[in-house]
């Protein structure tokens, strides 16, 4: 659209803009890429958003580069390097954030992936810190996942295995496993309970017959010591 070595002011508002150039570029970058390297974008792209303080509000988040796992997934290599080829992301130092905050609002596909899943986007970012924490502090059990929280992350990510990454999935099966021991020490504990009721009502009963039977045989022997 530039005239010469010059950009017009009605060219640049023809165009959108930065904000109507970066939604653009995305789309064109996409367009180029495999269709595993668009699933493999996807989830880099949604781990590189946040929910903002505003309902329907999405921020970036810079995020370190071992959350893609990227010596193991040669798809999730090849699309961030297209997308920092293309200056939509920037990666240094071990981490990766989006270049404008511009593309989470005013790219239409990307705004479209994070508004279908709000909900699961949520409960995935509070995975992720959730998982790191716990790694972080040599993998305490008490930082696993319990109750209503495991039961929604599990059923979310029965769906979303793609979007998960080792870490995750470890994070999730070792929940299960300390809630499965847990419900299941539960239920032991409940065994015993009521074989201590069923006992406890078991000595009541002989303890109530053991009476009745004391209470005939004192009126017996005042009967019989009438009659004597």
């Amino acid at each position: 659209e530039r005239d010469g070595r010059v950009m017009r002011r009605a060219a640049y508002e023809r165009t959108g803009g930065v904000r109507g150039a970066v939604g653009r570029l995305a789309e064109a970058t996409y367009s180029r890429l495999s269709e595993d390297e668009r699933l493999a974008a996807r989830g880099i792209l949604l781990r590189l958003a946040d929910a903002g303080e505003q309902e329907g509000a999405f921020v970036r988040r810079r995020v370190l580069l071992d959350e893609f796992e990227l010596d193991r997934d040669e798809q999730a290599a090849a699309a961030l390097a297209a997308l920092t080829d293309s200056r939509l992301v920037t990666a240094d130092h071990g981490t990766a954030e989006v270049a404008h905050e511009a593309l989470l609002s005013e790219w239409p596909r990307l705004r479209s992936w994070l508004e279908e899943d709000a909900e699961g986007q949520a409960l995935h970012q509070h995975l992720i810190h959730a998982a790191r924490e716990w790694h972080s502090v040599g993998r305490d059990p008490g930082e696993l996942y319990r109750g209503a929280r495991l039961a929604s992350t599990l059923d979310w990510a029965s769906g979303h295995d793609r979007d998960l990454n080792e870490l995750e999935r470890t994070f999730l099966d070792e929940s299960r496993v300390e809630a499965e021991h847990e419900a299941e020490h539960q239920r032991r504990a409940n065994r015993r309970l009521r074989a201590m009721l069923v006992g406890l009502a078991g000595l009541l009963a002989l303890a109530l017959v053991a009476g009745i039977v004391a209470l005939n045989q004192r009126g017996e022997a005042r009967d019989a010591a009438r009659v004597a």
